[in-house]
C-alpha cells in the first residue's frame, strides 16, 4: 500500500513539472525509465550515479528515496528525504519528502509492531516445546525410577522371605529335637506317658507360636514394601507439573523420589 501512494505521489511529481526546469541529468532520466519499468534496482544504481555528479539536486534525492521504498530499505529512503528537505526543494516537492517520511515511519512502526508480535509467538511456541519436553522427560524418569524401585523392593522382598523360611525351617528342627530329647523308650510308667503328652502339647504349641509369629512378621513387612509400589508419588509429581509448567525433572532419594527444577540440554 505504501509503495503503492509513493508511485502516485512520484507520478504527481512528473506530471506537476518539478523536474522541468532542473538541469539537464541523464542518468536521473535514464533511472526514471527505470523506475517506472519496475527495475528499482538499475534505478537505483543510476540514481547514486547522479548524485555522484549532482549531489545537490533535491528532485534526485527524492527520486532515489522513492526507489528505496520500492526495495524495502525505509531507514535508506527517511535519508534521502530529508537530504532533499535540507537542499530547501520547492513547496510541492518539501510536502512529498515531508509525505514520504511519515510514511516510512509508520511503516517501520507497524514494522516492529509485527517483529515484536512474532518474537512473542516464537518465545510461546519454545515455552510450549519445553513445557512438551519436560512432561515426557518427567513421565521418562518417572518410569525409570519406578521400574528401578519395583526391582528394589523386589529384591528386598526375597530377601526376607529366605529369611523367614530360614527361620521357620529353624524353629521347626528345634521343635522336632526337643521332642526327640523327651522320649525314653524304656519308661513305660503311666504317668510318664501322661507327662509326655502335655510336654509335646506345650512344645508343640510355644514353637508354633514362634512359627505363626515369623510368618505374621514377614506379612507385615512384604505388604509394608508393596505399599512402595503405589503410584500416588508419581501422580502428585504430574499433578504440580500441570499446576506449575516450567521444566522438572525428578532424582531418586532412597527409595522415593522428588521433584527439581530440569533444564533440557541444547
Amino acid at each position: 500500500m505504501f509503495c503503492k501512494r509513493m508511485g502516485i505521489l512520484f507520478a504527481a511529481l512528473v506530471i506537476s513539472g518539478l523536474d522541468c526546469f532542473s538541469i539537464a541529468n541523464p542518468p536521473r532520466d535514464e533511472a526514471l525509465v527505470h523506475y517506472t519499468a519496475g527495475d528499482f534496482k538499475k534505478a537505483r544504481t543510476l540514481l547514486e550515479e547522479s548524485l555522484k555528479k549532482f549531489p545537490n539536486q533535491a528532485e534526485t534525492h527524492y527520486h532515489l528515496a522513492n526507489t528505496l521504498v520500492k526495495l524495502e530499505e525505509l531507514q535508506q529512503a527517511i535519508a534521502q528525504y530529508k537530504q532533499a528537505l535540507a537542499l530547501k526543494p520547492r513547496p510541492v516537492l518539501e510536502r512529498y519528502c515531508t509525505q514520504g517520511i511519515e510514511r516510512c515511519e509508520e511503516s517501520l512502526k507497524l514494522r516492529g509492531q509485527i517483529a515484536a508480535q512474532s518474537a512473542a509467538k516464537q518465545a510461546e511456541e519454545a515455552r510450549a516445546a519445553e513445557k512438551t519436553e519436560a512432561a515426557k522427560k518427567l513421565q521418562e524418569q518417572a518410569l525409570e525410577l519406578r521400574q528401578k524401585r519395583e526391582k528394589e523392593i523386589n529384591d528386598r522382598k526375597d530377601r526376607i522371605s529366605a529369611a523367614a523360611e530360614e527361620e521357620i525351617k529353624r524353629l521347626k528342627e528345634q521343635k522336632a529335637q526337643k521332642l526327640y530329647d523327651l522320649e525314653d523308650p524304656d519308661n513305660y510308667r503311666r504317668s510318664y506317658r501322661i507327662w509326655l503328652r502335655g510336654a509335646r502339647e506345650q512344645i508343640n504349641r510355644e514353637y508354633d507360636q514362634q512359627i505363626d509369629r515369623v510368618r505374621k512378621d514377614t506379612e507385615r513387612r512384604l505388604n509394608s514394601l508393596q505399599s512402595l509400589k503405589d503410584d500416588n508419588l508419581v501422580e502428585s509429581l504430574n499433578s504440580q507439573l500441570k499446576a506449575d509448567p516450567s521444566r522438572h525433572h525428578l532424582d531418586p532419594v532412597g527409595s522415593t523420589i522428588y521433584l527439581r527444577k530440569y533444564k533440557t540440554g541444547k
